[in-house]
């Protein structure tokens, strides 16, 4: 079969198989001596994932110890930080959940830029009950106190501790220390970038409505399309979410007069800090022994930040100390925006031209909003007029709510019927309360 190939070409046939055969034994031996030995891998991971870094830490900051784990990607996090506070001087990342906030007051909306309030309307949505076409939740603000502390704050610590137990490992069966001490040096450095001050007058940059003396409603919603809005009543003990939402930039904000200011004294924090990773990042290079170990404790660490940087959590561990007073659920829209008009003035109204643009409103409808309301009121199917809730809680956010809004509560309709509960079922997502 092989008459038209040269001699020449025929003695080379040996040569190129070996050739090959030692070439496939060079590959195997290398992939055998990476999953062996995998140090130079584990340098490599140390600068990825910087902005999972920077969401843990939004996620937590607040209290003077910040425990997101050390893991792979704080290298790079220390660099893009350094960059962002020279420019715009922030440290917090922006809001990954779009949010809208409506003042009922005021009449006021505006698109939310503060990581918080994204993260609070993301955490409090849940499922309804299939045909519910809108859920207005009402919530009084209990409290102003500052955040608590939940499981995933205290889960920190724990990783850190479980980190330096895997690096004393070696340490006793080989007599190799230098795993711990870098362990141990990178979990120091992990909480001094977390315990920065910017961090806590960034996160929570909204002035007290009880210093001020007055209260505040909001509604807060993803905006048209959405089947949740979320109303926030505080009778003045937290904080000003409609400040807190306009995320102003740490450069206009005001400070005493110091010999150095707040962004210089970051700036200078954060230089220092990613000097010292970069001195980090080259002393571990220089570990060749045990580096599963180093493996093992960058990927616990790496495990928790991501588990941290997404995680759903309850309002007050945001400092926003809330609890559930009424809900509004309706299966048409329009009927659940009038009917919070009916119990909370100004609340449909304000929210009535982001899901319902006046021009597009039908005849009837638009007398509604005008004060006419009969003419749609007895049109209206009676199974979708339903009572309002009774509760002393719910009575004692209406009073708030009117109080701050300066407008009383309009009358029910006047034949109410009262449906089943499976018509009108409660907020789903209630554990957070």
């Amino acid at each position: 079969m092989l008459h038209w190939i040269s001699p020449v070409h025929a003695a080379a046939i040996p040569s190129l198989v070996s050739r090959r055969t030692r070439e496939s034994g060079t590959v195997t031996s290398a992939i055998r001596s990476t999953w062996r030995s995998p140090s130079d891998t584990a340098t490599i991971l140390l600068i990825i994932g910087g902005d999972v870094i920077a969401r843990a830490l939004a996620q937590l900051a607040g209290p003077q110890l910040v425990p997101v784990a050390f893991s792979f990607g704080w290298v790079a996090y220390a660099f893009a930080t350094l960059a962002n506070i020279s420019g715009d001087g922030r440290l917090l990342p922006p809001p990954d959940y779009d949010v809208k906030l409506f003042n009922p007051a005021s009449g006021i909306s505006r698109d939310n830029r503060s990581w918080v309030l994204g993260r609070l309307v993301r955490d409090m949505e849940g499922p309804l009950e299939p045909g519910i076409g809108i859920s207005l939740s009402i919530h009084l603000v209990t409290s102003g106190g500052p955040p608590t502390f939940d499981f995933w704050y205290y889960l920190g610590f724990a990783v850190m501790l479980g980190q330096l137990g895997l690096a004393t490992i070696p340490w006793i069966l080989y007599g190799d220390w230098s795993i711990l001490m870098l362990t141990a040096s990178g979990i120091i450095l992990c909480l001094l970038t977390g315990s920065l001050p910017q961090w806590k007058l960034e996160k929570f940059q909204a002035r007290l409505l009880s210093s001020r003396g007055k209260g505040k409603v909001v509604a807060l919603t993803v905006g048209n399309g959405s089947r949740h809005v979320f109303v926030i009543v505080d009778p003045g003990r937290g904080m000003d979410l409609e400040d807190l939402a306009s995320g102003q930039s740490p450069l206009l904000r005001q400070q005493p007069k110091r010999w150095i200011s707040m962004r210089a004294r970051t700036q200078i924090a954060c230089g220092i800090l990613a000097f010292l990773w970069m001195v980090f990042l080259i002393t571990w290079t220089s570990v060749d022994t045990n580096p599963w170990f180093v493996v093992a404790i960058g990927g616990s660490g790496m495990l928790h930040n991501v588990l941290v940087a997404g995680v759903k959590r309850k309002p007050s561990a945001s400092g926003i100390h809330i609890k559930l007073v009424d809900s509004i659920s309706r299966t048409k829209t329009m009927h659940g925006l009038m009917d919070a008009e009916m119990d909370y003035p100004g609340l449909g109204e304000v929210l009535l031209d982001e899901f319902f643009p006046t021009a597009h409103l039908r005849e009837n409808e638009e007398l509604w909003w005008k004060g006419d309301r009969a003419p749609y009121d007895s049109a209206r199917p009676q199974a979708s007029l339903v009572k309002r809730s009774n509760t002393a809680d719910a009575e004692q956010a209406r009073q708030e709510y009117a109080i701050i809004v300066k407008r009383k509560p309009n009358e029910v309709p006047s034949q109410p019927a009262v449906i089943s509960p499976s018509s009108s079922p409660p907020l789903a997502n209630t554990s957070f309360h």
